[in-house]
């Protein structure tokens, strides 16, 4: 995070200018680090070091939110709409379907160039109340199953969007239908202590909702209220009225 750019990265090419600031670096330092062993430095040279990319940008300018994103690879980005009588709708997501993420995802490396097609960003204006998640896969995975549970879109009798995704869509839809509202309080509730987390990720893997991985998850909650503002007065008119009888038009008998 420490490296990420204060403007958004928008495209291919800001991408790439991104990670050429620091790849020789990063790639020197994994190579120097006295606690890696002969066999992890080779792998390491070999392939490089492999990671998804999920990023945002938020600005406020006067009676606008907006939201600058960045995707590449299979951790999602999800934005839930809290405005009142929403039930925490889902906004936004990137990747745009959960299909994908049954897939093998493209992953950037500091050996190799990013692939264009792979990227995904871009922007949109935020409700004053929404949450922002960004999520490594399995968790990110977890939460939008859970969602769609709660909206019924995951039930007994309705088919998983792609087949690696079988196992994961049958285990929530076993689950009786569920308050996402309170799921993701609950969630939010582990995130400041560590240890609570971890148990917490360890009671969902118990019960078959999420795989065994390692879990990154950043939840951005926007509440904005905008002041009110008082109309202008109406200007006084300076110039009276005029009374002066109009002639209007009559049509003979």
């Amino acid at each position: 995070m420490d490296r990420l750019p204060d403007s958004p990265i928008a495209g291919y090419e800001d991408l790439n200018a991104w990670m050429d600031g620091f790849w020789s670096d990063f790639s020197q330092s994994c190579k120097n680090r006295p606690d890696s062993n002969a066999s992890q430095r080779s792998k390491f040279v070999r392939e490089g070091s492999c990671a998804t990319l999920t990023a945002c940008w938020i600005t406020r300018k006067k009676t606008k939110i907006s939201l600058s994103w960045l995707n590449y690879g299979d951790s999602p980005l999800l934005i839930f709409d809290r405005t009142p009588k929403s039930g925490l709708n889902l906004l936004f997501s990137a990747p745009f379907n959960l299909a994908d993420m049954g897939r093998d995802p493209h992953l950037l490396n500091w050996k190799d160039l990013p692939d264009a097609g792979q990227l995904r960003a871009g922007s949109l204006d935020l409700p004053e109340r929404c949450t922002v998640v960004l999520a490594s896969d399995g968790i990110g995975q977890f939460l939008w199953l859970r969602h769609l549970r709660h909206t019924g879109a995951v039930a007994p009798g309705i088919s998983a969007p792609s087949p690696r995704l079988d196992d994961a869509f049958r285990a929530h839809a076993a689950q009786p239908p569920t308050d996402f509202v309170r799921e993701l309080d609950a969630v939010r509730a582990n995130l400041d202590d560590e240890a609570a987390f971890a148990h917490m990720l360890a009671a969902i893997h118990a019960q078959g909702l999420m795989a065994n991985d390692d879990a990154t998850l950043i939840l951005i909650d926007v509440d904005v209220e905008w002041p009110h503002i008082e109309p202008p007065p109406a200007a006084a008119d300076a110039t009276p009225p005029d009374d002066t009888p109009q002639p209007t038009d009559r049509t003979a008998p």
